[in-house]
């Protein structure tokens, strides 16, 4: 996922975690990563669709509010 992300540095980025069933901290870790990386960059980084393991992932992480679904949509 890490190199995927990378891939896409420099533009808008908005995931689709609507088939999320499961968010490991690994995962959460790489996430959290490209949102910094993102916010650095002054580019817009979201999620979309988001499913309820994925909201409850976040919560786990204490990272409901850090990384919220459908933040930072609109340019």
């Amino acid at each position: 996922m890490r190199d995927a992300l990378l891939g896409r540095r420099g533009a808008p980025l908005t995931l689709d975690a609507s088939d999320v069933e499961r968010l490991s901290g690994p995962c959460f870790q790489v996430l959290a990563s490209a949102r910094v990386t993102w916010d650095a960059d002054g580019k817009p980084f979201a999620f979309s669709s988001v499913s309820p393991a994925f909201e409850n992932g976040l919560a786990l992480m204490g990272a409901a509010d850090w990384i919220r679904p459908q933040e930072d949509c609109l340019p």
